[in-house]
Order: C-alpha cells, then structure tokens, then sequence
C-alpha cells in the first residue's frame, strides 16, 4: 500500500506496513487412517486466538517509523483449522511430523471497520514430535 504523505514544502511517497499478532490456543481432533510405526491422520478443531501486538510503521527511503497501531481490532476471536499429518518414527518416543494445514477465522478481526475481514492462513508445519504413553 503506498501512502502520499503532504505538507506545505514537499510531496513525498512512503509504504505502510501494519504488522497485527494473534496467540492461536488450538483444540484439535485427530482421526488416524494409517495407525502404525508411521502414521498418517486427518485433523480438524477450533481455536482461540488473542491479540498479542498491533503496530503500524511508514517505510520512507530506508528508514522505518511506528505511526501507531490499527484501530478498532477484536481482542480475542476464534478460528477453526483443518489438515492432515505424516509422522515418521526418529527414534524411541520421537517422530518426524510434516502437517500441511489451513487456518480461517470464524469471526471478523476488524469490528469497528465497515470492510469486514476474516484472515486466513495456508501452512506447511513440521517438527519432531514426543509421544507420551504409547
């Protein structure tokens, strides 16, 4: 987004960039298709997601600038995610798990704002994952 900033003296141009945080806490089921040494499952659920930072900045010939924070965001909304998994065993307790996944917000960020706007994701995450009790 380029914003034209004007005073009395000079026109110049500048890029905004909004940087706006959430804190995901997931709620997942998972159902295995394939429940052996490795693994592979489906997985759905929903979470809580609470706002963590919220900062605006002008970006103006190589120098950056706080200009303040997006008004009028949810503190907490809800989300829901879907995906599936592959989990290879490493050694002992620990797996390799590669999980390609989408996130969607249920309800809109911005409440104030008369442009509704629900965020998504599309992700690929990955990990060494410790099973407990199997």
């Amino acid at each position: 987004m380029l914003v034209d900033i004007r005073n009395d003296e000079t026109v110049t141009s500048g890029q905004m960039d909004q940087y706006i945080d959430y804190v995901e806490i997931p709620f997942t089921f998972r159902y295995y298709l394939i429940n052996e040494s490795t693994k592979l499952s489906l997985a759905a659920g929903v979470s809580t997601n609470w706002l963590v930072a919220n900062n605006a900045y002008l970006s103006e010939s190589g120098q950056r600038q706080k200009i303040g924070e997006t008004g009028g965001l949810s503190a907490m909304n809800f989300s829901t995610h879907a995906g599936f998994a592959f989990s290879v065993p490493v050694f002992g307790p620990f797996s390799f798990r590669i999980e390609p996944r989408i996130n969607y917000f249920l309800n809109e960020i911005n409440q104030e704002h008369p442009v509704k706007f629900k965020p998504y994701s599309i992700g690929i995450y990955s990990g060494i994952q410790y099973t407990i009790g199997e």
